[in-house]
C-alpha cells in the first residue's frame, strides 16, 4: 500500500480540443474515483487533481498506464502563473521529468492548503490513473514494477528456450511456432511497460508508440500460425480453418495501415 495524497480526481473531456490551462478552469468536471475508463480517443482529457496540503516538499505525480502517448502536467506558481511538464510515452525517454517506467514528474504541494494541479491528457489508450507519492514510495513502486517485469521475462525466455531446444530435436513446427508466441508477447510488454524506451531506445521520439502498434498485430498473427499447428493435431474441417486463415490475412492489412500512416498514435 502507498499512499496517496491525492484528495479529488475529475475529468473534463474537451470534445473541440481548444481548451487551454487558462479556459479549462472555468469547466464543469466530474469527479471519479479509482481508474477512469472513457474508452480510446484521440481528444483531449482533462484532469483535475486535488492535493491534500503537506509539510514534506517531495512527492511525485504517476500516471498510469505506463503507454499514455503525451501528458501535459500544468503546476501552480507562488505568482499566480502555471508551469508545464511534459511526459508520456511519444517523448523520448531521456527526456522525462524522472527516469521511472511509469509517466511521473516531481510536485511540491502546499503546506497549508490544498494544491489543484491540472493534466491535458493525449491518448487513445484506456484507462486512466493518476496517483500522487513521496518520493521513496514512487522508487519503490519503480522497483516492485521492475522486480514483476523481470521475473515474467526470465519466465518467457526460458519457455522460448525450452520450445527451441524441443523443436531442434523433433524439427516439429508447433515448437518453432510457440517461440515465435512467446517472444512476440514478450515484445509487446517490453514496449508497453516501458523497458523497451528505457533501455534500448531512450532518445526515441514516437517510435516506441509505432512499436507498439506494430506488436499488438504481430502477435494475434503469431497466435493464429500457433493455433493453426495445433488444429492440425486434431484433423479438423477445412472449413474451421477459415476464421484463423482471416486473422493471419488481416496483418498484412494492418501493418499497410500503420505504415501509410494510419495508426492510432
Amino acid at each position: 500500500h502507498f499512499d496517496d495524497l491525492v484528495l479529488e480526481r475529475a475529468y473534463y473531456a474537451d470534445p473541440l480540443a481548444k481548451d487551454d490551462i487558462r479556459s479549462v478552469q472555468s469547466r464543469q468536471f466530474t469527479p471519479f474515483t479509482g481508474s477512469l475508463f472513457l474508452g480510446n480517443d484521440h481528444r483531449p482529457l482533462w484532469i483535475r487533481i486535488t492535493l491534500a496540503p503537506s509539510a514534506h516538499a517531495e512527492w511525485v505525480i504517476t500516471y498510469q498506464p505506463n503507454f499514455i502517448h503525451r501528458i501535459e502536467t500544468w503546476l501552480p506558481k507562488a505568482d499566480g502563473q502555471w508551469s508545464m511538464v511534459a511526459v508520456g510515452s511519444a517523448l523520448a525517454f531521456n527526456q522525462q521529468a524522472i527516469g521511472t517506467l511509469a509517466p511521473s514528474l516531481r510536485v511540491t504541494p502546499h503546506a497549508e492548503q490544498t494544491t489543484t494541479i491540472y493534466a491535458r491528457v493525449t491518448s487513445p489508450t484506456t484507462p486512466f490513473y493518476v496517483r500522487v507519492m513521496s518520493r521513496d514510495d514512487s522508487a519503490h513502486f519503480d522497483s516492485l514494477i521492475q522486480l514483476v517485469v523481470g521475473s515474467f521475462i526470465g519466465i518467457s525466455l526460458i519457455l522460448s528456450l525450452l520450445s527451441f531446444m524441443i523443436y531442434t530435436m523433433t524439427r516439429d513446427r508447433l515448437w518453432l511456432f510457440d517461440v515465435l508466441f512467446n517472444l512476440s508477447g514478450l515484445s509487446i510488454l517490453l514496449i508497453q511497460i516501458g523497458l523497451a524506451s528505457k533501455l534500448i531506445w531512450p532518445s526515441s521520439t514516437d517510435w516506441v508508440n509505432q512499436l507498439c502498434l506494430i506488436a499488438n498485430c504481430f502477435y494475434p498473427f503469431a497466435t493464429s500460425l500457433l493455433h493453426r499447428q495445433i488444429f492440425r493435431l486434431y484433423a479438423l474441417a477445412p472449413w474451421l480453418y477459415w476464421p484463423n486463415t482471416l486473422a493471419l490475412l488481416s496483418f498484412p492489412v494492418l501493418l499497410g495501415l500503420i505504415v501509410a500512416g494510419y495508426g492510432d498514435v
